[in-house]
């Protein structure tokens, strides 16, 4: 039980200074400022790390759904740090720790993974010894309370990075302060009356339901007006019928709106179209128009500025929800458009697509990258992503059937470990089974199985399954063989993949540094089967010394499908006259990319290089051939 708090423990606090950092960085950047220093100093260009904050907290890790991913595990080992806390000092260190790991989670507000991490939560309460419940469920209830308010607040000091606001950090520490006085003289003592009164707890659990649906319904009906900060900008949705409406303005200082609309096409795209702009002191009309699913009405002032109302009349009469009084900003922000939002319908385009892709390999897969390198050669109209924002389809696209149950195959053993182990080990079963359930229920939303920040976390986690709860799987072998068996085949497999990612980082290392050779691009071409093809296309578009190992280069290329080499290869072989090798690449590049409007336009302008008689006789013979003015 020791060793398994400890690793907890550890866990939950490496995540913590993510947190801290990102908070601070998007406010008052004082602790950034000498990290910026430390992390320049191992690396050129890591100094511009920082977050910043528009609608939610984008992190010192970029993406917030992924960041979301790491913090919603370090919330739960941190929930249960404090309700196995030995003594009263662990209890408010553990407490403290909380806190920072929850307001930073709450302020990213991932709505998929909050989704996930509710759940998760009441997993906790179904799974936790009956003498523990009402402990876990009232430090649930603080914790989220706690959390929301000094969220609610610390919003109003953010996006002032340039002078520094102290507001969050401030907050935080209000924020750990009270909680910590909560935990002592209230939670402690309640969780003493409360013990063993089941009932009592379905019934808290019940007002608890209650209470929040209320507060939700009012909070998105008590609403006044809207004073302008440092943002400049805010933006209310609402679905109005189709017609000619008038929109007049009542403020005290400048202020400006733009009105847009969203049809289906445009949430497909995730995109939408300008109706019209004005200006506070005139009446601003415009037309919805039939098709139209929502329609957006974008503020704008100047810092001081107050927008009293924002009234309609047409179609439809109403007034804009300006400012909500109840809840936070951020919070706002992010649901205005739940009724028609272009992010959740643009991912199913994705997963769409990757079934597409999916299908043109089904057993082995397209390979790692496979969906962002092929997904334009599916797609009903352009756009860009790395990722099918469901792991699950991703593993299916990118590693075939097989990859998708060996993936399954980790939820599945993790699973039954603890369920085999739950009766032996109850409070540690307890934790980590809300852990799986967040890890791979966030992987149906988000990208957090493919992420860098997010799998030292979850790899930690299945570790801690395996070394605590794993009892129950452990192999019946002869008494001769020890194992064997089973470690030399995964010794040899780690062995390999040891040697290949060396390879790649020594041949990376030569890549970014500042004397690069030709015979660096040959030997990451040898030595790196990660990235060889990319080696192999810098030597073919370097001034390169070997004309047989460039041709060699150039025919494995050639039987490549890939999203970025094809105009650069068919250069190559038009440089050297082999110009029926550089139309059958663009031929094959242009169906392999062809919902991609700016690629066609690149091969069209070497097309047209190859074929223009201006300054060369043999061009001349070339478009006299019906051959070439076919293709």
């Amino acid at each position: 039980k020791q060793s398994f708090r400890r690793i907890a423990a550890v866990l939950a606090t490496a995540a913590a200074p993510v947190g801290l950092l990102s908070i601070d960085a998007a406010s008052c950047n004082l602790l950034m400022r000498p990290v910026r220093v430390i992390m320049e100093a191992i690396g050129a260009g890591y100094g511009n790390t920082g977050g910043y904050f528009y609608s939610r907290l984008n992190t010192i890790f970029g993406n917030p759904n992924t960041y979301a991913g790491l913090m919603s595990i370090a919330c739960l080992l941190s929930i249960w740090l404090v309700i196995t806390a030995a003594s009263r000092s662990q209890k408010i260190l553990c407490t403290i720790l909380l806190m920072v790991n929850a307001v930073s989670y709450l302020l990213a507000f991932s709505m998929g993974s909050l989704g996930v991490f509710v759940v998760a939560c009441l997993a906790m309460l179904v799974l936790s010894p009956a003498e523990k419940r009402m402990d876990l469920f009232l430090l649930l209830v603080q914790t989220a309370v706690v959390a929301l308010i000094v969220g609610a607040v610390s919003v109003k000091g953010f996006g002032d990075d340039v002078t520094g606001s102290f507001l969050p950090m401030i907050m935080l520490i209000v924020g750990c302060a009270a909680a910590c006085v909560l935990e002592i003289f209230v939670r402690e003592k309640l969780v003493a009356r409360l013990a063993d009164k089941g009932k009592l707890l379905i019934g808290l659990v019940a007002a608890v339901a209650v209470i929040a649906v209320v507060y939700l319904v009012a909070a998105l009906n008590v609403t006044g007006s809207y004073t302008f900060g440092t943002e400049g900008e805010f933006r209310r949705a609402i679905s109005l019928p189709a017609g000619d409406y008038s929109l007049s303005m009542q403020a005290d200082g400048s202020t400006s709106v733009r009105v847009t609309y969203k049809n289906t096409n445009n949430l497909v795209q995730n995109n939408e179209t300008d109706l019209v702009n004005g200006a506070s002191d005139a009446p601003v009309t415009f037309t919805v128009p039939e098709d139209s699913k929502l329609v957006f009405f974008y503020f704008g002032g100047e810092q001081g500025a107050t927008l009293n109302e924002a009234a309609y009349t047409g179609a439809k009469d109403g007034s804009v929800k300006l400012g909500y009084k109840l809840l936070p900003a951020f919070i706002a922000d992010r649901i205005q458009d739940l009724t028609a939002n272009g992010n959740v319908v643009q991912r199913g385009v994705y997963r769409q697509d990757a079934i597409k892709l999916w299908k043109t390999a089904p057993v082995f897969g397209r390979g790692l990258g496979g969906f962002e390198n092929g997904v334009a050669s599916v797609q009903d109209y352009y756009y860009e992503t790395k990722y099918a924002h469901n792991h699950y389809v991703e593993a299916l696209c990118d590693l075939g059937v097989l990859g998708l149950l060996a993936f399954l195959s980790m939820l599945g053993t993790a699973v039954w470990t603890l369920v085999k182990s739950r009766k032996e080990k109850p409070l540690i079963v307890m934790l980590l089974a809300a852990c799986v359930l967040q890890m791979f229920g966030q992987a149906v939303t988000d990208v957090t199985w493919s992420s860098g920040s997010c799998l030292p976390m979850f790899f930690a986690v299945l570790a801690a399954i395996t070394v605590f709860c794993a009892d129950s799987l452990r192999l019946k072998l002869p008494e001769k063989n020890k194992g064997g068996a089973v470690r030399w085949p995964v010794t040899v497999v780690c062995a390999v993949f040891t040697v290949l990612i060396g390879l790649n980082l020594i041949a990376q290392s030569k890549l970014n540094s500042d004397n690069l050779t030709l015979d660096d691009l040959k030997l990451g071409a040898k030595i790196d089967l990660f990235e060889a093809n990319d080696y192999k296309m810098s030597y073919l578009m370097s001034n390169y010394d070997d004309e047989t190992l460039a041709a060699k280069y150039a025919a494995s290329l050639s039987r490549v499908e890939s999203n970025t080499i094809t105009v650069l290869l068919a250069q190559y072989y038009a440089n050297i006259g082999d110009f029926n090798r550089a139309f059958d690449i663009l031929d094959r590049g242009a169906e392999y990319t062809r919902a991609n409007a700016e690629q066609w336009q690149k091969i069209f302008r070497l097309e047209e290089a190859i074929v223009d008689p201006v300054g060369s006789l043999s061009a001349v013979e070339r478009i006299k051939d019906d051959t070439y003015i076919k293709r």
